[in-house]
């Protein structure tokens, strides 16, 4: 997977990143880890024109 190092921030109770999927081309996905929660993970996809972008913006909001 090709992660976005400009947006793989977190803190120590949630990690979020944005990443390309590997077996996907063109399709980004914002990953969360939610460490409060026993390690739950959360994936949301973003597919089509500017999907980079939409991700990017999408993990922003959610850091928030």
């Amino acid at each position: 997977m090709k992660r976005d190092a400009a947006d793989a921030r977190g803190n120590n109770d949630i990690d979020i990143e944005v990443v390309e999927r590997q077996t996907e081309k063109g399709v980004w996905s914002v990953e969360v880890i939610d460490h409060t929660d026993g390690g739950a993970i959360y994936l949301t996809k973003f597919h089509g024109a500017c999907s980079r972008a939409r991700a990017t913006q999408y993990a922003e909001w959610l850091r928030t």
